[in-house]
């Protein structure tokens, strides 16, 4: 793993143009151990941009962040990838690092994704819950996003009850299993 003077480095040369044309560093520390380097613009506008904006950011940690997002698998493929997509961009501070793991997980209906949220609300995980806004699901909790964590302890507590999304065991899929034989993997033979 680099250093955190190599990580640094790599981020002030990216950002050396940037800063040539009016843009300033500004050094984030956003605890365990994960700071946020990045470069926003000053007083003046730039390539038509608000004025504050953050033009690049760089992320210097010891761990890797991980982004998890939870998804019910009682919706339509497609729905579903949406939805997981919508999860993830809401709940991510953007400019993420590419060693950044990708965590999507499965709930069974919105009851059980509800109960997630719950759970999550009463730890102090910091999230986003994205509720359909059109018919036919109008209103429907249909997925929810975590704020990237360094730290995964505490989000494990939270979904370890949960499988990776397209990943249920036999314990726990009786539901798939007698709506249809032989769909789920873990009852393929």
């Amino acid at each position: 793993m680099p250093s955190f003077e190599d990580v640094l480095e790599r981020c002030e040369r990216r950002f050396q143009e940037l800063r040539r044309r009016g843009a300033r560093t500004v050094v984030r520390d956003l605890g365990h151990g994960h700071t946020q380097v990045s470069v926003e613009l000053g007083p003046e506008p730039l390539d038509n941009r608000p004025r504050g904006a953050t033009l690049d950011s760089c992320s210097i940690n010891d761990k890797p962040l991980t982004h998890y997002v939870v998804t019910r698998s009682d919706l339509p493929l497609g729905f579903l990838a949406a939805q997981v997509a919508h999860a993830a961009g809401e709940s991510s501070p953007g400019n993420l690092d590419p060693g950044t793991y990708a965590v999507v997980l499965d709930a069974r209906s919105e009851q059980e994704l509800a109960a997630v949220e719950r759970r999550l609300q009463l730890a102090g995980i910091a999230h986003v819950a994205v509720r359909e806004p059109d018919a036919p699901y109008l209103g429907a909790l249909t997925a929810i996003g975590l704020v990237p964590v360094q730290d995964r302890a505490t989000a494990r507590r939270a979904l370890s009850s949960l499988p990776l999304l397209g990943k249920r065991t036999e314990a726990n899929c009786e539901e798939c299993y007698l709506e249809r034989p032989g769909r789920c993997p873990a009852h393929r033979r």
